[in-house]
């Protein structure tokens, strides 16, 4: 054999060993302490890379978007509407002359959250799920 057939098959070996090592194409890791992405090819290195950054929202003023924020007012006004109502029927007050309306809102409140639930679920391919 000659030597550009040994260069040949010990290439093919270190290909074949690289796809098996490296499992599958595009593989990252990511290393916060030193602030950088690494990514692995199994191939050729490509041209472009494309990455895409979902930043995850921390505070209520971080949320764009019209859809978004009104989903944050209906969640936030459900998660109210429970919140009074569980406080409003821990105590029950017996010959008052008016009566509290607790389970009344508690159960809006309960109804209001499913509902939201239900859409975000039945929206959720059209758009990144909500973490």
């Amino acid at each position: 054999m000659t030597q550009w057939t040994y260069n040949y098959i010990n290439y093919y070996n270190l290909r074949a060993i690289r796809n098996t090592v490296s499992g599958r194409d595009l593989n990252f890791i990511e290393d916060k302490i030193a602030n950088k992405l690494y990514i692995n090819f199994n191939n050729a290195i490509p041209a472009y890379i494309t990455l895409e950054y979902v930043p995850k929202i921390q505070v209520a003023e971080d949320v764009v978007g019209d859809y978004w924020v009104d989903i944050l007012k209906r969640l936030s006004l459900a998660y109210a509407k429970i919140a009074v109502g569980r406080a409003r029927t821990r105590y029950v007050q017996s010959g008052a002359l008016w009566s509290d309306d607790g389970s009344t809102i508690l159960q809006e409140g309960t109804t209001e959250l499913q509902a939201l639930r239900e859409r975000l679920v039945s929206n959720s391919n059209y758009m990144n799920p909500l973490d």
